[in-house]
């Protein structure tokens, strides 16, 4: 969903949050998300270039965790203080191929995901024709009338 369709329907709440410096680890963005679990905003802003220009990787991927996660909607949001239009539209370009990395990972992880599933399935099946056959053969079980 759109955030700006959120607007439309309803007051909105929204939290932001900013990629730590490469040097400290991501899992404080997720702490600090998992301290405000009674609140529940519409939609979680991760901003770009906190944390340095160079942090545009964690900037999708905290936004792709907290969708996956938590179920929140989320942003990458880009602020172009100081920027000029060339430099807004490579950093565009940049969010755009963490982008379809992300997208092209997730892909795989969902292809990867189906055949485990299938091969859990053919696991069980091959399980419950051993146990029905090993009833059927059992010893006491023959069919054999002769005597």
């Amino acid at each position: 969903m759109k955030t700006s369709e959120f607007f439309k329907q309803k007051t909105v709440l929204s939290l932001e949050v900013f990629p730590p410096k490469r040097t400290a680890p991501v899992d404080t963005v997720y702490k600090t998300l998992d301290g405000l679990k009674g609140i529940t905003p519409d939609f979680i802003s991760v901003t770009y270039g906190a944390g340095g220009i160079g942090n545009s990787r964690a900037t999708l991927e905290i936004a792709s965790s907290i969708k996956r996660r938590y179920g929140i909607e989320s942003v990458a949001h880009m602020p172009c203080l100081h920027l000029t239009k060339e430099e807004a539209a490579r950093i565009l370009e940049q969010l755009k191929e963490h982008w379809d990395h992300l997208l092209e990972r997730t892909n795989d992880k969902g292809k990867k995901l189906n055949e485990a599933s299938r091969q859990q399935r053919f696991n069980t099946s091959i399980r419950d024709f051993e146990f029905w056959l090993s009833e059927v053969i059992a010893p006491g079980n023959s069919r054999d009338t002769r005597v």
